[in-house]
């Protein structure tokens, strides 16, 4: 997960634990993050494409 994705976990989070009346706790951030499907996952595809596309066309960062 991204650091965004987190974020976005937390901020869910917080809405959920206000919502049910609670103190954002372990359990409801463990909750989110089990409910969060990060862009690597949904994306793969897209990401496959664009890693090949940059493998022939881009000099390597390392």
């Amino acid at each position: 997960m991204s650091g965004a994705e987190i974020e976005q976990a937390v901020v869910s989070g917080l809405y959920t634990a206000f919502a049910a009346g609670k103190e954002l706790d372990t359990a409801i951030l463990l909750h989110e993050l089990a409910q969060t499907r990060p862009l690597s996952v949904t994306m793969a595809e897209r990401i496959a494409t664009l890693r090949q596309w940059a493998a022939e066309r881009c000099v390597s960062a390392d």
